[in-house]
This record gives structure tokens, C-alpha cells and sequence, in this order.
């Protein structure tokens, strides 16, 4: 979730803010339940710099309604992390990483979390122009199987993959998910 756009952070005052955050993390926790299994909320370097206020730890059990064991994410893009009230570092690396040495993160902007790093698979984050073909991954299929490899037990690699606005996906980029897959499976 967008926290920072359905949040109104520009417009809503720290009360506003906090009550659409709350009520909508505990609406989709309690209606989904188990089906989600943790949430990766985006914006909150924004958010925490204009409410530095805000009941993190409030939040944080409201985003466990329906599923005690679900996790959360605040990601604050490269910075440090706003707060401890989450499960794991939203790693937001966007064009390449480096593999952890533990599962646990001992130093830099996600200090004290479990590691995850998120990339961009074609070198951006989201698809905006309609009919306009999505570029070809900037991400080469052997540096992609190597950095899952070498962080394989400390933590998860998610490939943020561009979509056409009728929710398919590139065709270069399928072939890198399939060469993907068919390596993992083995």
C-alpha cells in the first residue's frame, strides 16, 4: 500500500492520518486474514518526517488484526528506518544488492531488522504510459539467480515486475521469471 497517498499525509492532520491508517490496515487484516500474510507500506520516511508523533506501536498491533502472526514493513526508501515497530527491513535497493551476511541486518539503513531487499526488475517501478512497450530487464538472469542463492536463509529477494494497465506483463520479463523458476525448482 501507498501509505503516504491513502493516508493523505499532505492534507490530513496526525489525528486524520492516523484513523485512515488504522482503519484501513485493521479492515483488510480482519477481512483477509490468513490470505495475507504480511503488509509492505510505503512512503514512511514522508510520513514519520510530517507526524513524527504518530502511535507506531498502535499501528503495529492493529496490523496484526485477523492474523497475530502477519508481518509489516515501513519502508523509508534508502534512509534509516523510522522506528522498531515492524518484522522485517522493506529494503527498497532498487537496481541491485548485496547478499546478507546474516538474516538479521547489523549495520546501515535497516539496522536491527530481518533482511529483504526489493528491486526493480526493468530499472523503474511502475508502468505509466498505455501502450507503450515495458522495457527489457535491466537485471541480468545470472546476477538475479546468484543474489538469490547467496541469500538463501537470511532473507528474501522480491523482484518488483512491471505490468501493462491490463495486468499482464513484459514478455522479456516472463522469460526472466521463467528461467527463474525453472532454476529454483531444481
Amino acid at each position: 500500500f501507498a501509505t503516504h497517498v491513502y493516508g493523505k499525509f499532505r492534507t490530513a492532520d496526525e489525528a486524520e492520518f492516523t484513523r485512515i491508517n488504522k482503519v484501513l490496515i485493521t479492515e483488510v487484516g480482519n477481512r483477509y486474514k490468513d490470505k495475507v500474510v504480511g503488509f509492505w507500506l510505503d512512503g514512511w520516511y514522508q510520513c514519520f518526517s510530517r507526524f513524527p508523533g504518530f502511535d507506531f506501536e498502535s499501528f503495529y498491533k492493529s496490523a496484526k488484526a485477523g492474523n497475530k502472526n502477519r508481518l509489516l514493513s515501513l519502508n523509508s526508501w534508502l534512509y534509516p528506518t523510522v522506528n522498531v515497530w515492524q518484522d522485517f527491513w522493506a529494503g527498497e535497493v532498487y537496481s541491485s544488492s548485496v547478499s546478507p551476511k546474516s538474516p538479521i541486518i547489523k549495520e546501515g539503513a535497516g539496522l536491527g531488522l530481518q533482511f529483504q531487499a526489493l528491486i526493480g526488475l526493468e530499472g523503474d517501478w511502475v508502468h505509466t504510459k498505455e501502450n507503450k512497450e515495458i522495457p527489457a530487464p535491466v537485471l541480468k538472469t545470472s546476477y538475479l539467480t546468484e543474489l538469490i542463492k547467496s541469500s538463501t536463509g537470511k532473507g528474501p529477494i522480491t523482484l518488483n515486475v512491471l505490468i501493462y494497465q491490463d495486468g499482464s506483463i513484459g514478455e522479456k520479463s516472463l522469460d526472466v521469471l521463467k528461467t527463474l523458476k525453472m532454476t529454483f525448482k531444481k
